[in-house]
């Protein structure tokens, strides 16, 4: 492809089958005047032969450079989350991939977000996508998450050897699945990555963004609002995943269907925290969910 004489690299997209509806705009150097834009009709005879697959990266962070950050229960945390998500993936799903980051070797902040660019070169449109982190999160000029990289807490460094909220969103939205689901348990985490962004970032289009939300969803549920600790020392875990792990292991399943969806799981964890909580700390935790298109089933469990 040359554009004003300069070849680039074509870009190709995954469709699911159907009409498509591509736009594409060119803008001037300074990005703010809109060149042109043209729009065209793709029809994908794409036709998925398999059941969706579950694709996960799941992070507990203990260890980090600056030693007055070590944390106890994360590592741990992440480890059940894992093998709660493989149990329970296996009656939902035609494979289930989970990549555990829980060692002070594999949670720095490329190692992150090389786990998360991996899974976008493996996923398809009809898979779904996991993204769970038990650590530090800090609100400075915005929520970063601290990786095992981070000795300093303020200046470049942090900023260099964190995941700032724009880059976790940005990584994220480049896994091409249909579907997915993010949660955030580190403290100052409400707010800090949008459902809506996942799957629509950039888009200006509202007709095209609803219909992009018709036929596929997002769910965030971060641990504490902006101003809110995550506690952590529940029962050998921090207070959201306690709560999570409750939900996922058959507890958030209302209508005793045998499957966890969505929706089951942002209800349960949103009220079940918030009460161990104040029962057991005496103080406030309120989970912040954000979700957008429609909802859908993202586990099997025992009782089904």
């Amino acid at each position: 492809v040359a554009i004003n004489g300069n070849y680039v690299d074509p870009m190709r997209i995954k469709l699911p089958q159907g009409n498509h509806e591509i736009t594409v705009s060119a803008y001037g150097s300074d990005n703010l005047k809109n060149v042109s834009t043209i729009r065209g009709t793709v029809v994908s005879s794409f036709k998925p032969v398999r059941k969706p697959e579950l694709f996960a990266v799941v992070v507990g962070i203990d260890q980090y450079e600056n030693d007055a950050l070590q944390l106890h229960y994360a590592s741990g945390d992440a480890k059940a989350v894992s093998d709660l998500l493989k149990s329970g993936g296996k009656g939902l799903f035609e494979k289930t991939h989970v990549k555990l980051l829980a060692d002070r070797a594999n949670t720095g902040r490329q190692a992150i977000l090389d786990a998360i660019a991996a899974v976008g070169q493996q996923a398809q449109t009809e898979d779904v996508f996991v993204f769970y982190v038990a650590g530090h999160g800090l609100n400075v000029g915005g929520y970063k998450l601290l990786t095992a990289d981070v000795r300093y807490l303020s200046g470049d460094r942090l900023a260099a050897d964190s995941i700032s909220s724009e880059e976790l969103q940005a990584a994220i939205y480049k896994v091409p699945s249909a579907k997915k689901i993010v949660l955030l348990d580190t403290c100052h985490s409400g707010g800090a990555v949008s459902a809506e962004t996942l799957l629509t970032r950039g888009l200006s289009d509202l007709e095209m963004v609803k219909r992009m939300n018709r036929l596929s969803g997002a769910v965030v549920i971060a641990a504490a609002e902006t101003k809110e600790q995550a506690i952590e020392g529940y029962m050998g875990h921090g207070v959201f995943t306690f709560a999570l792990m409750e939900a996922m292991g058959g507890a958030a399943d209302a209508n005793k269907d045998g499957f966890i969806t969505t929706r089951e799981l942002q209800d349960y964890v949103e009220v079940r925290a918030s009460e161990i909580a104040e029962r057991q700390f005496k103080t406030r935790q309120t989970p912040y969910p954000s979700s957008v298109g429609s909802g859908f089933m993202m586990l099997a469990h025992g009782s089904r």
